[in-house]
C-alpha cells in the first residue's frame, strides 16, 4: 500500500504571499486525497509548492514577505489535510546567489514555524546533478531543515539541449562522452 502522495502543484498568488490552489478543481481533488486517509490512516499527504514555472521566489525577498508566506502555508495544509510540503526548488539560478540563500531562509522559517504545522513532513525536490546541487543549494543547512530529499529523475536532456536524448534515461547512453555521465540515471 501507497505511504506518501506528494501532489503537485500548488501555487503562489500573484498580488500576496498567499498559498492557493493551481485550479478551483483540485479543491476537489485534495478532498479525494484526503478520503484515502479512511482506508490508510498511515498515509502521508503533502503539497508539492514551486516547479519550473513558479514565482514564489519573489515572496522570498524580505523576512516579513518569506514569514507571510508560510503562515499561509500552514492555514494551507491545514485547511485541505495536507501533512506535509514538498518545495520544489528544481532550477535555482546559479548565476542568482540570492536564490541559495532565499530558499534556506524559507526552510528555516518553515522549521520555526512548524510547531503550527504539527509533525509537517518538509521535503525538497532537486536536480540530481552534484556540482549544480553544491553551487545553487546551502546543503549543510537544509539537511537539517528537511525530512529528505526528492530527486529529479527526469529533464536529463530537452529543448534547451544542442543534441537530443532520453527525458529520463535508465542506462548511460552509447554516445554520452565522459563529461555527460551525469545525464544518466541517479
Amino acid at each position: 500500500m501507497c505511504s506518501h502522495i506528494i501532489y503537485a502543484y500548488a501555487t503562489v498568488d500573484d498580488n500576496k504571499p498567499e498559498i492557493k490552489p493551481v485550479q478551483q478543481d483540485d479543491i476537489e481533488h485534495y478532498r479525494e486525497l484526503a478520503l484515502l486517509k479512511k482506508t490508510n490512516p498511515d498515509l502521508k499527504l503533502s503539497i508539492r509548492l514551486g516547479g519550473k514555472s513558479s514565482q514564489f521566489t519573489r515572496y522570498l525577498k524580505s523576512p516579513k514577505m518569506t514569514a507571510q508566506l508560510v503562515r499561509s502555508l500552514s492555514w494551507f495544509m491545514a485547511s485541505y489535510g495536507f501533512d506535509g510540503v514538498d518545495i520544489a526548488f528544481e532550477f535555482p539560478d546559479e548565476e542568482v546567489p540570492e536564490d541559495k540563500f532565499a530558499l534556506t531562509a524559507l526552510l528555516e522559517e518553515i522549521s520555526k514555524q512548524k510547531r503550527m504545522m504539527t509533525n509537517a513532513i518538509v521535503t525538497l525536490t532537486a536536480a540530481p546533478f552534484v556540482g549544480h546541487l553544491l553551487k545553487v543549494y546551502d546543503v549543510q543547512k537544509i539537511e537539517k531543515l528537511v525530512n529528505y530529499f526528492n530527486l529529479m529523475t527526469f529533464d536529463f536532456y530537452g529543448p534547451w539541449d544542442e543534441k537530443t536524448g532520453a527525458f529520463a534515461p535508465l542506462y548511460q547512453q552509447v554516445y554520452q562522452v565522459e563529461s555527460e555521465s551525469l545525464r544518466n540515471v541517479v
